[in-house]
């Protein structure tokens, strides 16, 4: 008697642990669920009930989640009192360019890269350039003149034979 009691508990609390562990895949993030994807697990947990609900206990669910479902806490005990956990939207932002400080340095700083932001005038390097490039030129064809002299110079290996 007391034998089919315990299996009676036994199995009420393996149905119950079954369906809390489908529902907890169904509701949790996918980003927060660890070693498979959310499908699987869930195939898993639904196909195989007891080891798949255990196994998604110990290897799928978010570390440090909370008992409730979707494995996010509500909130978090700290110096024996609760706190949230999750970020205000009044003191965090989503990126640099989201911050009202960031926005107004931007739109005071000069917009152009560090190395032009010299005090040498436009012209004067517009110059620069052009003798560079009148270098680069000359030394091209003194290349070319170099190379066109080596293969007039070498005999022809044909018209020997």
């Amino acid at each position: 008697m007391f034998g089919l009691i315990l299996h009676g508990v036994g199995g009420t609390f393996l149905f119950l642990l079954w369906i809390w562990a489908v529902l907890d895949v169904i509701a949790t993030d996918n980003i927060l669920i660890r070693s498979l994807p959310k499908t699987t697990w869930l195939m898993l947990v639904l196909f195989i009930p007891s080891i798949g609900a255990v196994a998604w206990i110990l290897l799928g669910r978010p570390e440090g989640a909370g008992i409730s479902l979707g494995g996010q806490r509500s909130s978090l005990y700290v110096d024996g009192e609760y706190e949230d956990w999750r970020p205000s939207s009044r003191s965090s932002f989503a990126g640099p360019e989201d911050d009202p400080a960031w926005r107004s340095s931007k739109s005071t700083s000069k917009s152009l890269p560090a190395s032009l932001q010299d005090d040498e005038p436009l012209a004067i390097r517009e110059r620069k350039l052009l003798e560079k490039e009148a270098e680069l030129a000359k030394r091209e064809a003194e290349l070319d003149s170099a190379e066109r002299d080596s293969k007039a110079a070498e005999p022809d290996d044909e018209s020997d034979a």
